[in-house]
């Protein structure tokens, strides 16, 4: 029994020194669990802001994307009304190919896992970018007497189609050029005054390739006091050239709280907008926006709302300014005179009419004048073409015209009814 109070005094002193090793232990592990949850919170509950960066660079009408952004999702917005494509953090290029020449805006929209999201828009200039050049083909040329008579000065009708061409280009024999720059059907006339072999070229131009088909003609001299009727039909009016101009008008952010916006729009000199449209707008910065033109219609205004403002309204843009697509259709009149063309045919024996289709109006040209010089020739002995008759401006309707000469008398009698032209010629000795 003498012992008991010792072994107490043990038990005691070893419980104490169990309780503390314990309470260090629970400090320690305690410690721990803090320092490992702040960790995770770090990291999971608050992830890295989204930044949207990259670069742009142009191959032809290719846009190619260097992705230098951060973010776990979001989306590309290339400008030109495609559908957008997802963003992925880990696709370095991204490739965009446009149907046609313009200026774009490129917008990358990126997000993290709290939805928190940046943007930044691009402009890119593909006004110079030339579409994939085509080969131009060249089909059905055909080269036909006026008639059925190649007897000098012979008249021909030059037909066919011509499609992927820039230029088009006529060789006709020893006559000057024509140059074209019309695809799709075509209707030509010619007239060789004298007796000999032609070669009659079309060449279709596109970049630097070319397609060329000729065809050779064989024109006859004329006999002795045979007629021929010469008419050079010459069209002149107003032709309008399109375009559509694809741009992107930016409007630098509010600095002083404004409400409202205005940005002038200018044509091209020369130019009148004809229509003016825009593209997809970014609602969380603009709206209410309208375009107006001039009653002249040679410049207009932009005008709308800002969406918001303050820091709210730089964030939505992506930029110190706000990028609004635009596609004007521009328009130009000019007057234009078309080479003369030349047409012909003959009138056999000493009675007779001679019947010429007139080249077709030319396409493209509004408020056509058509002026008609109208020449009776009759080929010599010696072979030199003798002119009985000139009609500086041959009206519609008949007209009676009589020659004389020494021993010989003509009466003709000239009939210009829409696209044909009848000589009948009487001759008495």
């Amino acid at each position: 029994m003498a012992d008991a109070p010792a072994r107490k005094g043990i038990t005691g002193h070893v419980s104490g020194w169990f309780k503390g090793v314990l309470g260090l232990f629970v400090g320690v592990g305690s410690g721990v669990v803090v320092m490992y949850s702040n960790a995770i919170v770090n990291q999971v509950v608050r992830p890295t802001k989204p930044i949207a960066n990259f670069e742009a660079s142009a191959d032809g009408l290719t846009v190619n994307l260097r992705n230098l952004a951060g973010g776990d999702s979001g989306w590309w917005d290339f400008g030109d009304g495609t559908a957008l494509e997802p963003f992925e953090s880990t696709k370095e290029i991204v490739s965009h190919t446009y149907a046609k020449p313009g200026n774009y805006a490129v917008k990358l929209t990126v997000r993290n896992i709290l939805l928190e999201d940046n943007e930044r828009t691009v402009p890119v200039d593909l006004s110079a970018a030339a579409p994939k050049t085509l080969t131009p083909s060249i089909t059905g040329l055909k080269v036909e007497p006026l008639g059925g008579s190649a007897v000098a000065p012979a008249g021909f009708r030059i037909t066919g189609e011509v499609a992927n061409a820039e230029r088009v280009i006529f060789r006709l024999g020893n006559k000057p050029l024509i140059v074209d720059t019309e695809n799709g059907p075509f209707e030509k006339y010619v007239v060789f005054d004298t007796a000999g072999m032609y070669a009659v070229r079309l060449m279709g131009v596109s970049g630097k390739v070319a397609t060329e088909q000729e065809a050779i003609v064989n024109v006859s001299a004329p006999q002795a006091g045979s007629v021929s009727v010469i008419a050079r039909v010459t069209d002149s009016g107003t032709t309008t050239a399109r375009r559509t101009v694809n741009s992107v008008a930016a409007i630098p952010l509010p600095k002083k709280g404004e409400k409202t916006f205005e940005k002038p729009l200018t044509a091209e000199p020369g130019f009148t907008i004809a229509k003016a449209e825009m593209g997809k707008l970014n609602a969380a910065v603009v709206k209410n926006v309208k375009l107006e033109l001039a009653a002249d219609k040679k410049s207009g205004k932009l005008v709308g709302e800002w969406a918001t403002s303050g820091e709210a309204l730089a964030k939505a843009a992506g930029g110190s300014d706000a990028m609004i697509p635009l596609i004007l259709t521009e328009e130009k009149t000019a007057i234009v005179a078309q080479p003369p063309e030349t047409v012909s045919g003959v009138i056999a024996g000493t009675t007779g009419m001679a019947s010429i289709n007139l080249p077709p109006l030319p396409r493209g040209l509004m408020d056509v004048k058509r002026t008609i010089r109208l020449e009776i020739v009759r080929a010599g002995a010696d072979g030199k073409p003798d002119v009985l008759h000139t009609e500086a401006d041959l009206k519609p309707g008949w007209k009676g015209i009589s020659v004389a000469r020494p021993g010989i008398g003509y009466s003709f009698g000239a009939n210009q009814s829409g696209n044909a032209l009848q000589v009948r010629m009487n001759q008495s000795r």
